[in-house]
């Protein structure tokens, strides 16, 4: 799945239960996720590589995508395709649910 895909896919669940995300916590928030999945499937998530700089994992597509994005949130679903089972996608919003928990427990939403 391509980074911008799946980096929407959080956004889309976030968005569902009325959440945003900063800018700055995507592509982290990506890369625990793409962990994850290759620890219960091994297999990666994305199919692009992260590079890493003083801020963290890095994917220059996802960066330049969702910098269009005109607030310092990032909120609002757009349709994505995949062909991820119903089990999978369960998965991965149980585990985005976690890192909003994990990572941003002080921010207000």
């Amino acid at each position: 799945m391509r980074a911008i895909d799946a980096t929407q896919l959080i956004v889309n669940r976030l968005s569902r239960i009325g959440k945003s995300v900063d800018r700055s916590d995507l592509t982290k928030m990506l890369y625990l996720l793409d962990l994850t999945v290759q620890k219960h499937t091994g297999k990666r998530l994305v199919d692009e590589e992260f590079s890493f700089n003083d801020k963290g994992p890095f994917i220059e597509d996802v960066y330049k995508h969702f910098q269009l994005w005109k607030d310092d949130y990032i909120s609002g679903e757009v349709q994505v395709k995949h062909n991820l089972s119903e089990d999978f996608l369960k998965m991965l919003k149980e585990k985005i649910l976690s890192l909003i928990h994990i990572s941003e427990p002080t921010r207000p939403y």
